[in-house]
């Protein structure tokens, strides 16, 4: 397959942002109603780390990871010629971008509560 670099148009990249920042929100809100118990945010992840006898950010990157290994397949089968859906593309891309928002909730939240007033300086 040629290598593709024609330049992107504006309103093209603008549709694509736009679209994506509304998706991100929508989504984390939806499954915060299907996820949370009580006022944990982050409830499934903490069980899930519990029950894997891992941390939740450990938990929250095995997550991740498997989307990035799709991903990182999707682009390896443009080698061979094969061009994915694009609802596809955005389910995956989509599911990366959220589990490296939990898991930029979860580390600052754990940076927070750990950091010595020693630390805030650095």
């Amino acid at each position: 397959m040629k290598n593709y670099r024609e330049p992107v148009p504006d309103r093209f990249f603008q549709e694509i942002v736009s679209n994506r920042l509304y998706k991100i929100s929508s989504v984390l809100m939806r499954k915060a109603d299907e996820y949370v118990r009580g006022d944990d945010k982050l409830y499934n992840f903490n069980r899930g780390s519990i029950a894997l006898d891992q941390s939740r950010e450990k938990y929250l990157m095995s997550l991740a990871m498997k989307h990035i290994q799709s991903t990182i397949d999707m682009v390896d089968d443009l080698e061979r010629g094969m061009i994915h859906l694009e609802h596809h593309i955005e389910e995956k891309i989509g599911d990366i971008i959220n589990y490296m928002i939990l898991l930029e909730v979860s580390l600052k939240q754990r940076a927070h509560e750990e950091m010595s007033p020693m630390q805030e300086g650095i």
